[in-house]
């Protein structure tokens, strides 16, 4: 089952990847590098941060909304699947070799930018200080392309004109004044983690590319001359540039730079744009990478298994704490090739206590919490309300059904939903127990007879309508009989008088048998 790590990384890798085509199609085009610049970040930052964002809770307080979004969302089946310590999970190493990967590129991104860092302090530290008019800036002895980091520009001056100092001195202070090295640094974590994704990389490259459209805009709106700010461009082209996560003077080519700086400014009419497709793109993420189930903020069932022997767990949103192992997400319980799914999954941590083994399954939601909607259970096709009896070693697979799928199979009763369970006995008696304490072993074997434990031979036995001794069961195959059902208490009082006072057995065979 895929890790939760994994589905937080696509997740926000596919929200990076919507940001830059809605960036490539519609925004970089406008000379709007303000809010370019804006739309670029906040793409980023929101990316790393929806995936925590608990939906449910976001839509509480509007229902419809909720219903709208959920009706278009995507039925994801995410699956946590457990097995006994002792089994092997072959699927598992593919996805701790994948982690394994991530991490192996998370470590050499972290260490290429720590390496880029430490290499920009020796620089700093090289460099002596030095004042040209207005301007404040270090002079580094080798040769190199000029650029700005935080708030302290570095060049060589020995390699410009008096006249070319003036306008990278103006340009680099735009830089340091607008904390540009604060978007660059950001971008540079960012692909730290998002490394392997090229859409991450495209967005970090127009990051900086569009910081530099706003310093040459603020350039020249503040009286440098054009003709000799491009002059000056095209002659720092020949010096390197620095690998570091800076801003260089000489960024992208001459002919983009030039070429941005003498197109005709956008329409104001267009910023209009940025208010439709930002929220669009948001919501579009919400929808996309969101299940019905994480929606709706519950899933439809709630399985509680208490294990004699502690599982493994493997799957989303799980986590170790005193009381055991907990999942919040959409699950699917594995028994060999059979599945369950949408249900929540608690196991229990103790593992002194092997006697006791027992399945119980709870509605769930805003409104079956509530006691208002309750889904429909059917064990082995028979509707039934009890399952306190049901031994979870003997189920073979759960199901479950919402919305038009469960009506269609069961009309209005399975409108609130429906669990199916499917026993490894399926076929074999149907058995219904009102709160009782009689333990019935059924087993697949076709010469197994019926085991009746716990009874203290007052209880009425009905055979076929008729009153028979316990005795006679030793003569019953399992697989004659059609139902058992149990009555304890009031139940067997009122169905069966004074005799029943004990409790009743009543046992049903099949019609050919």
């Amino acid at each position: 089952m895929m890790p939760e790590l994994i589905i937080y990384l696509l997740k926000v890798n596919l929200s990076i990847l919507l940001f830059y085509f809605g960036y490539r199609l519609f925004l970089k085009q406008f000379t709007f590098y303000s809010l370019n610049r804006i739309y670029l970040l906040l793409g980023l930052i929101y990316s790393s941060l929806f995936p925590l964002i608990n939906i449910a809770d976001l839509f509480k307080s509007n229902p419809e909304i909720k219903q709208q979004i959920s009706n278009i969302s995507p039925d994801w089946q995410y699956s946590v699947s457990y097995v006994n310590s002792t089994s092997p999970v072959p699927d598992s190493i593919y996805w701790q070799a994948v982690i394994l990967i991530f991490w192996t590129g998370v470590t050499l991104m972290l260490a290429r930018l720590i390496i880029q860092l430490i290499s920009l302090l020796i620089l700093h530290r090289k460099s002596e200080p030095a004042v040209s008019g207005d301007y404040s800036f270090r002079i580094v002895s080798k040769k190199v392309n000029p650029f700005s980091f935080w708030k302290t520009i570095y060049l060589n001056p020995e390699y410009h004109e008096q006249k070319e100092l003036q306008s990278i001195l103006e340009h680099e202070q735009v830089h340091v004044r607008q904390l540009h090295s604060l978007d660059v640094l950001f971008a540079e974590i960012c692909i730290v983690f998002y490394w392997f994704n090229p859409a991450a990389w495209l967005i970090k490259d127009s990051i900086q590319a569009n910081l530099e459209y706003i310093t040459d805009l603020k350039v020249l709106n503040s009286g440098i001359d054009r003709r000799e700010y491009q002059y000056a461009l095209l002659k720092i082209n020949v010096l390197p540039q620095n690998a570091l996560p800076v801003n260089n003077f000489h960024l992208l080519t001459i002919k983009r730079r030039i070429a941005m700086m003498n197109k005709r400014q956008s329409n104001r009419i267009k910023k209009g744009i940025y208010i439709l497709l930002l929220p669009a793109i948001m919501c579009l993420v919400l929808i996309v990478t969101n299940s019905k189930a994480a929606l709706n903020g519950c899933q439809l069932g709630s399985v509680i298994v208490n294990l004699p022997q502690m599982p493994k767990i493997i799957g989303i949103n799980s986590e170790l704490t005193s009381e055991g192992i907990k999942s919040s997400e959409s699950v699917m319980l594995q028994n060999k090739n059979q599945s369950v799914g949408n249900l929540e999954v608690s196991i229990t941590a103790d593992t002194t206590k092997p006697k006791n083994v027992i399945i119980k399954l709870t509605a769930m939601g805003d409104s079956i919490k509530s006691g208002e909607r309750k889904p429909l259970y059917v064990l082995d096709g028979i509707e039934v309300t009890d399952l306190s009896i049901l031994n979870p070693k003997n189920i073979d697979k759960i199901a479950v059904l919402k919305g038009a799928a469960g009506t269609a199979k069961y009309g209005t009763e399975g409108s609130n939903g429906v669990i199916e369970i499917t026993t490894k006995t399926a076929g074999m008696p149907a058995i219904t127990d009102t709160k009782s304490s009689t333990s019935i072993s059924l087993r697949q074997v076709q010469s197994e007879k019926v085991s009746l434990g716990g009874l203290n031979n007052n209880e009425l036995i009905l055979l076929n309508g008729n009153e028979v001794e316990k005795s006679v069961l030793n003569d019953l195959s399992v697989m004659s009989i059609a139902t058992i059902e149990v009555f304890k208490g009031e139940k067997a009082l009122n169905k069966f008088g004074e005799k029943g006072r004990n409790g009743v057995v009543v046992i049903t065979t099949k019609k050919d048998k």
